[in-house]
């Protein structure tokens, strides 16, 4: 398992931009592994890619980096002012 995860987060105008990367033992490497461990980054790839966004999974030489950038507004869905405006102090 992983000892180190570093979690950074962007924000655009149109798009939140998260990166995630830990020292584990990284991914499966075969699509027989990949199956075994469920649905999970699938999910959230095909789910991203509907919505315009992005997915990416990189090897690094110690463990994985898992990127995905979620658009602030999907097609076809009205934007969401609490999503797109930064909250304001009381």
């Amino acid at each position: 398992g992983a000892h180190v995860v570093e979690v950074s987060i962007a924000l655009s105008e149109n798009a939140l931009a998260m990166r995630i990367r830990d020292d584990g033992v990284g991914l499966p490497a075969s699509p027989e592994d990949e199956a075994r461990t469920g649905h999970g980054l699938r999910g959230l790839r095909r789910r991203l890619i509907e919505l315009g966004g992005t997915f990416g999974i990189e090897p690094t030489p110690r463990g994985t980096c898992i990127s995905v950038s979620p658009p602030l507004q999907a097609p076809g869905y009205p934007a969401t002012e609490a999503i797109a405006t930064p909250a304001r102090s009381p």
